[in-house]
């Protein structure tokens, strides 16, 4: 009987831990990795804080899915599949992150610039998309978004990255919760699917 109890709490530890496991939201934290070892192109740390939508106070505890082309400026190499280069994290207490990724390259053949995408969500916050990070010496950038990103402040979303001694370019990306949640389409769920969230969904 005690035999039989002990498999059977292994057999429901086993099954919670692979709840965990398919569930990136479960075991994120302020830090991620997007990338694995030797991905192509040159690598790049984003640091930063999410606040409230009075700007002002820190959230914490905010779920912040990352998601960017590869250095060639494509997200996959298999139709219907997520972004390859992607990531989960929580804020921390003071509403931090930080993530350690490649630079991004523009889409093959278009005019938009190298950029990285954000959703974000949590307790008390229907999913949304905020701004995208954009590069300062990326010349593909038209005026009217640099004047707009610079409209914004601390909330500016095209950054300088410098290049530290290391080789890694660090650059910073503070980011203001919006009040109100985003209709998302099915193609872009990549991000709130994997972690069960269910975001109202724009009619086909």
């Amino acid at each position: 009987m005690r035999r039989a109890a002990g498999i059977a709490l292994l057999t429901l530890l086993a099954a919670a831990g692979c709840a965990r496991a398919e569930d990136p939201c479960a075991s994120a934290t302020s830090k991620a990795v997007l990338v694995k070892k030797g991905e192509p192109g040159d690598p790049l740390r984003v640091r930063g804080v999410v606040y409230r939508p009075d700007g002002v106070t820190p959230a914490a505890g905010i779920i912040l899915y990352a998601y960017q082309t590869d250095s060639k400026g494509r997200y996959i190499h298999l139709p219907s599949k997520s972004p390859r280069i992607k990531g989960w994290m929580r804020t921390d207490a003071n509403g931090g992150f930080e993530f350690l990724t490649i630079r991004p390259g523009p889409y093959p053949n278009r005019t938009e610039p190298a950029h990285i995408h954000f959703h974000l969500w949590g307790p008390d916050l229907p999913p949304q998309w905020n701004v995208d990070l954009l590069f300062e010496d990326d010349t593909l950038i038209k005026d009217s978004r640099r004047a707009e990103s610079a409209s914004l402040g601390r909330f500016a979303f095209v950054r300088a990255p410098l290049k530290g001694a290391d080789g890694v370019f660090e650059t910073t990306l503070d980011i203001r919760l919006k009040p109100e949640g985003d209709t998302f389409e099915e193609e872009i769920l990549h991000g709130v699917g994997p972690c069960g969230v269910k975001p109202p969904m724009r009619p086909s």
